[in-house]
């Protein structure tokens, strides 16, 4: 996979797990609807990319979840 390639799965994880992208510079900026906040490299160069942005998605919405239930 070629950065691009990369770039273009870490937009298509984080819509499916309902984030919105609000910046597009150096860095990847998402936001979602319960108020997290997702940034990532725009280029990223790590062949583990995708697995750790998704790692970060469940953890952000774990924790914003608790944060919201109470």
């Amino acid at each position: 996979m070629t950065k691009h390639d990369v770039s273009k799965a870490v937009v298509r994880l984080a819509k499916a797990h309902g984030f919105l992208l609000i910046r597009n510079k150096k860095h990847l900026v998402f936001r979602h609807s319960s108020g997290a906040t997702l940034v990532t490299s725009a280029t990223c160069n790590d062949r583990r990319a995708l697995k750790n942005v998704e790692s970060n998605i469940r953890k952000l919405l774990v924790q914003q979840h608790s944060v919201n239930s109470n």
